[in-house]
């Protein structure tokens, strides 16, 4: 299996790439529904690999 990119953040790996809408969706839920109205960005990096597909 290919590793993962080496980042400080926490990786959010996608891993179904049938449906480009819904990772969009993820990706906006991930970055938006972190605390919202006092700037704070979610420490992630977003892994859009087909290596990782299942």
């Amino acid at each position: 299996m290919k590793p993962l990119p080496r980042t400080s953040d926490t990786p959010v790996l996608r891993t179904d790439l049938s449906d480009n809408s819904k990772w969009r969706a993820v990706r906006a839920a991930i970055r938006d529904g972190w605390i919202r109205g006092i700037g704070l960005e979610p420490d992630v990096s977003f892994v859009d690999d087909s290596a990782f597909e299942r």
